[in-house]
């Protein structure tokens, strides 16, 4: 999700796979409503989606930050 959408555009290749490992564990213990929601309906509402990116947009900012 993060890559199709253009979230990861401006984070460096070798910083990729740290970035998504750390966001997984990010939204498993601060968005778990997120995860439970994918794995219960098997479809991103448009409601499902804001949560997304706000969870994105929240991790990023602390992702960058910690560079």
């Amino acid at each position: 999700y993060t890559a199709v959408n253009g979230y990861l555009d401006d984070i460096s290749v070798e910083k990729i796979g740290e970035f998504e490992t750390n966001f997984i564990q990010f939204v498993q213990s601060s968005y778990p409503d997120i995860i439970k929601t994918i794995e219960e309906k098997k479809v991103i509402s448009e409601e499902l989606e804001k949560k997304i990116k706000s969870a994105v947009i929240s991790f990023k900012q602390s992702f960058i930050e910690s560079e």
